[in-house]
């Protein structure tokens, strides 16, 4: 496995290990879905992360989805530099800029007084699976699924919430019952400098 190192100015609040790659090198036309956690998902110390239900990426955002919450991730690239590379002993040809130093930034909103055991209905699921093998899962967190979208099922009385992909960006929708009180939806937002509305 190649090794990546960053000097000291590299900050990390919350960093999954099979994650690192989409932080790190954003695909643009990367399919947003929602990949179930089968022990795959860890922390950066590779400590299993088993409270993470289901994770994804539009190629720039890294999310991760719990039972009373979900976290946004955010890479900066503080500072890179070129590199070349030989071909065939002939000529050096441009590789891209290397990362010499990476900031993560991270989003925690929890949905407070929440109902944690919410039944999590799974929408399509995307043809194929991965099999993982990381410190977190040595025997394997095998056939792992992703889904085009998730709907938590009663996370407020009478309120259901969906996410989901539209033109390519993460969206998400609450749908509520008649007679539901929507006041019960109330966030708890952790790691923002400032909060507006727009």
């Amino acid at each position: 496995m190649k090794k990546n190192y960053l000097n000291s100015t590299l900050i990390i609040f919350f960093l999954t290990i099979n994650l690192f790659a989409f932080a790190t090198e954003p695909k643009k036309n990367q399919k947003t879905c929602f990949q179930e956690n089968k022990g795959q998902i860890s922390d950066q110390n590779f400590k299993a992360r088993p409270d993470i239900l289901f994770s994804g990426t539009d190629g720039e955002l890294v999310y991760h989805l719990k039972n009373n919450g979900l976290s946004y991730q955010l890479a900066k690239v503080m500072s890179s530099k070129k590199t070349e590379k030989s071909v065939f002993n002939f000529a050096k040809q441009s590789s891209g800029p290397e990362i010499e130093s990476l900031s993560i930034f991270r989003i925690d909103i929890n949905w407070l007084n929440c109902n944690i055991n919410a039944t999590i209905s799974k929408g399509n699921a995307l043809s194929g699976y991965d099999n993982f093998y990381f410190e977190s899962c040595p025997q394997g967190a095998l056939e792992v699924k992703s889904y085009q979208e998730i709907t938590y099922k009663n996370l407020y009385s009478g309120i259901d919430l969906k996410w989901y992909e539209k033109n390519g960006a993460l969206k998400y929708d609450y749908y509520i019952s008649a007679g539901a009180d929507y006041s019960k939806i109330k966030l708890e937002i952790k790691g923002a400098e400032s909060i507006h509305i727009n």
